[in-house]
């Protein structure tokens, strides 16, 4: 079973020692769950979703419409690709163009190299992104505890027990860390000197 809205509701509840509506109302409380599932979210990039990219020849950036955090990885042919930088242009020599190994993004662009021929014309990458979610079912169960803390850390807030408060938020932002990196964790590659592929920025896509 997932987390649900009234799950992290009641077993705040319990923390705050108020077990039926009173001085914190359910309202309240359930406004404070949608809160902790977009700063969960953001802190640990645990809610992920996936697009496709139609590859196209000679075209090496792609505009990405989707509202994401970052993403997280790209697989193309059954294959993961390798994570990669910009910054490489002109590093390596000799092959440029041809299935893509790496992926790089700029902004709202994701870009690949080498890059596609008529060969890989219309073939599709699969592109995993990390959102923003207000919907705590988004939340793995794993976090539940983290989602009870946040909405009691605001329900102390409220009853101006701001040095509980704060201790609480630290207890919170800690558990929060101990999962960030196993979920989104940041592997940038630079191909070996014998790498026979290079990045060579072209126009965007129109």
């Amino acid at each position: 079973m997932g987390l649900t809205k009234s799950m992290v509701r009641d077993r705040a509840r319990v923390l705050l020692n108020e077990l039926v509506e009173g001085f914190w109302l359910n309202s309240q409380l359930e406004d404070w769950v949608d809160d902790s599932a977009i700063d969960i979210s953001t802190k640990t990039h645990c809610y992920e979703v996936s697009g496709a990219v139609t590859l196209l020849t000679g075209v090496q950036t792609y505009s990405i419409t989707v509202d994401y955090l970052k993403i997280i990885g790209v697989i193309y042919n059954n294959k993961g690709l390798k994570k990669a930088t910009p910054q490489m242009e002109g590093l390596q020599t000799a092959v440029v163009t041809g299935p893509p190994e790496y992926f790089f993004d700029i902004t709202d662009k994701l870009g690949f190299f080498p890059i596609p021929t008529a060969t890989e014309n219309s073939t599709v990458a699969t592109v995993y992104f990390s959102k923003v979610t207000d919907n705590i079912v988004n939340i793995p169960l794993k976090f539940k505890t983290q989602a009870v803390l946040f909405v009691v850390f605001m329900g102390l807030l409220k009853e101006r027990q701001y040095a509980k408060a704060g201790q609480l938020y630290q207890l919170y932002v800690q558990s929060l860390n101990l999962d960030k990196a196993e979920i989104a964790q940041e592997n940038t590659e630079q191909p070996p000197p014998q790498n026979q592929y290079v990045l060579k920025l072209v126009g965007p896509q129109k």
